[in-house]
């Protein structure tokens, strides 16, 4: 059985490889979200998560990417051209979720990403320096996949944030205490702008610009 699986594995990384010769290049990542099901390390180890909903990616239009690992939830960039694809530095929380734990060999495996092939409602990320191939399941549109932030501010402490970016435009909810700040999402030139009545929260990759009546100030995921 570990044999058929090795081979397996590395026939699908050749494959993830050759994918710009193939005439029908993988479809884009915009607007995705997939669950991790497993990792095949090139040494014929094989990793499943305890609970494969606390490792999510969550592609959106805008070139950010919401992640979950396990007890974290970061936000990062991701690049795709053909089959092609880059994962930019994600800004994570860093919380110890337990010795059992994928949280770290999942977000280092993300580091090195370069290729994917998307088959049948899957998702096939093979990295580069360490030889293994990261297999996701599709979440369904209208399943609710929504992920909570938290960041720590420097004058309002903490601030929980909330993403919606199925509506039109996208939503950040800040929750400040028993405040609740509905705001929504406006042009920028980097990062995500999300405005409402004299409130601002502009995120960009794990780090934040809040912006209130009171003033500036900034804030970092935790």
């Amino acid at each position: 059985m570990m044999l058929s699986r090795n081979l397996f594995s590395c026939f699908l990384l050749m494959l993830l490889f050759s994918c710009s010769s193939l005439q029908n290049p993988p479809s884009s990542l915009a607007g995705t979200q997939w669950r991790l099901n497993s990792i095949d390390s090139m040494d014929g180890r094989q990793f499943h998560p305890q609970e494969s909903a606390h490792y999510t990616l969550q592609f959106l239009a805008d070139r950010r990417l919401l992640v979950q690992a396990d007890c974290n939830h970061g936000i990062g960039t991701w690049m795709q051209e053909g089959a092609t694809v880059r994962i930019g530095p994600v800004g994570m929380g860093r919380v110890y979720c337990g010795s059992e734990s994928l949280d770290v060999r999942f977000l280092r495996d993300l580091e090195y990403v370069r290729s994917l092939l998307i088959r049948r409602e899957k998702l096939f990320l093979a990295t580069l320096a360490d030889g293994a191939i990261l297999e996701f399941d599709a979440i369904a549109a209208d399943e609710d996949a929504s992920m909570s932030f938290t960041y720590r501010c420097e004058q309002s402490g903490v601030v929980k944030v909330s993403f919606n970016n199925t509506s039109k435009p996208p939503t950040a909810t800040l929750r400040i205490g028993p405040q609740r700040l509905p705001l929504g999402q406006v042009r920028a030139a980097s990062g995500a702008r999300y405005q409402n009545a004299g409130f601002e929260f502009w995120e960009k990759s794990g780090s934040a610009l809040f912006t209130s009546p009171r003033g500036v100030e900034n804030c970092l995921l935790y």
